[in-house]
């Protein structure tokens, strides 16, 4: 980690040589130890390491561009069981209703 903080220091040297507010901005290495064992997320860790599919298997959650998709072209629903016994409009016998909702992925226009 030490070679990896000197390769940095010179490349942060040469890179803001003209720039004396960026020069004294410098983290030391003691920083750069820190933030690196404070617990990085695994992707942060594997930039330039892995690419491609062996990086996406670190991304949790991949943001979705829906300026391409039409309207109602792509419905999002989830339902979740309510914490409740009511008793059922048909047979009157208790049963544990559940909320689905239904939203429309272009606009998240509630559908249904």
């Amino acid at each position: 980690m030490l070679e990896a903080y000197r390769a940095f220091q010179a490349d942060w040297q040469s890179k803001y040589h003209d720039q004396p507010t960026m020069l004294a901005a410098l983290p030391t290495y003691e920083t750069r130890s820190i933030a690196w064992s404070s617990g990085l997320r695994p992707t942060e860790g594997s930039k330039g390491r892995v690419t491609g599919s062996a990086l996406k298997a670190y991304q949790v959650y991949q943001q979705r561009d829906w300026a391409q998709m039409p309207v109602n072209g792509c419905w999002i629903a989830d339902g979740k069981s309510l914490n409740m016994k009511v008793a059922h409009p048909i047979h009157g016998r208790p049963f544990t209703p559940e909320l689905t909702l239904v939203l429309d992925g272009r606009t998240r226009y509630l559908v249904g």
